[in-house]
């Protein structure tokens, strides 16, 4: 079928290419309902997206520099280790900061959600809002 090389480096490309795009609008989908579901308020659902390419911004032109001088190579494997460092650590991140019986959690975030449960009364409203989303899901 493809008996010329650059025909099917083409092919090959083209389908990278679509995977990337689907997987793209994928993670801005899933972001922004799990963003939603998560975030205190709708107007927060969208900040993990926009902090994900607000840091691709900042750091691309400091990237392509270093890799100017450094190699393509080196910077892709640089790159590819810290993407697997940052998969490894932000889910254990996650777990500390949210498991109150967790002993590596941070001492002050168990205090602050203490005295926040105990202090703070909130609205009326919020309770309202709360108890009807929750009976919308369950």
């Amino acid at each position: 079928m493809l008996k010329n090389p650059m025909h099917r480096q083409v092919l090959i490309l083209a389908c990278a290419q679509a995977l990337f795009q689907i997987v793209s609008v994928m993670v801005m989908t899933v972001g922004g309902l799990a963003g939603g579901q998560i975030a205190a308020s709708p107007r927060w659902a969208t900040l993990p997206i926009a902090t994900m390419f607000l840091g691709t911004a900042t750091m691309m032109f400091p990237a392509s520099m270093w890799m100017a001088r450094a190699g393509r190579r080196a910077g892709f494997l640089i790159g590819t280790t810290l993407g697997v460092a940052g998969a490894w650590w932000v889910p254990g991140a996650s777990i500390r900061l949210r498991c109150r019986c967790c002993p590596s959690a941070p001492s002050w975030w168990a205090a602050t959600r203490r005295s926040r449960s105990s202090t703070v009364s909130r609205p009326a409203k919020w309770r309202t809002r709360l108890s009807a989303h929750a009976r919308s899901r369950w």
